[in-house]
């Protein structure tokens, strides 16, 4: 009933010695085509995009970032979709103050519970 997701599926390689880059355009495209797939075969009510590069991804949106578009419901293709933060982004901002990363990630989960309830789901 719920899937959560990124836009691609491979760590990309990183440069200089880090671990990890952003996915590039090509990178994103490419997957795409599977991501999309993958949504229609498991068919849930609810996506949870994590981070930016996700919520462009199937959202379109490349004007507003992902800290203003979190915690926002999207209806998209008869599907409740919320872009949520990148969970490498939670282990990078540990804080558990209030209007913390992670504390805004936690109201999000449980606005997702709320939907999830809403929905009927897992009656």
């Amino acid at each position: 009933d719920v899937f959560i997701t990124n836009a691609v599926f491979r760590l990309p390689p990183g440069e200089g010695g880090k671990p990890l880059r952003k996915p590039t355009q090509s990178e994103i495209e490419f997957y795409r085509p599977y991501l999309m797939e993958i949504i229609r075969l498991i068919d849930p009510k609810i996506i949870l995009l994590t981070g930016g590069v996700s919520m462009s991804s199937v959202l379109d949106e490349t004007k507003r970032g992902i800290t203003k578009m979190r915690g926002q419901w999207h209806e998209w293709h008869g599907r409740w979709v919320m872009p949520i933060f990148h969970p490498a982004y939670l282990l990078r901002n540990p804080a558990r103050t209030p209007n913390s990363p992670k504390a805004l990630t936690w109201q999000d989960i449980q606005a997702v519970r709320e939907k999830y309830d809403e929905l009927g789901l897992g009656d």
